[in-house]
């Protein structure tokens, strides 16, 4: 049986343009992660890649703009979710949400 906090941490992965219009919503910058396979291998399907990489060509792509992430999310509806904050420097750090990108 769940405990409390497994029940509250289970992502709901039919939901996933929800849970990243949220985020959106809240002012966090999102951008679409390849997702790890029933098999364990990584959707972009490169050779010994890690899943939770993003599907856009880098992380000055991530937005707030809900019409691009309907996009994304038509395009690749599994697709996990990635949060990108920017320090001070100016440079931008991937947060992967973690249970969206799981098969």
């Amino acid at each position: 049986m769940a405990t409390s906090l497994e029940r509250h941490r289970a992502i709901d992965r039919r939901r996933l343009l929800d849970y990243a219009l949220s985020y959106a919503r809240h002012g966090w910058r999102v951008v679409p992660l390849y997702e790890r396979l029933p098999d364990g291998r990584c959707a972009c399907e490169r050779a010994g890649c890690r899943a939770e990489h993003p599907r856009v060509p880098d992380l000055s792509c991530a937005t707030t703009d809900e019409e691009q992430i309907r996009r994304w999310w038509r395009l690749a509806p599994r697709a996990g979710i990635g949060v990108v904050i920017t320090g001070h420097d100016g440079s931008e750090t991937l947060l992967p949400i973690p249970g969206t990108s799981g098969p």
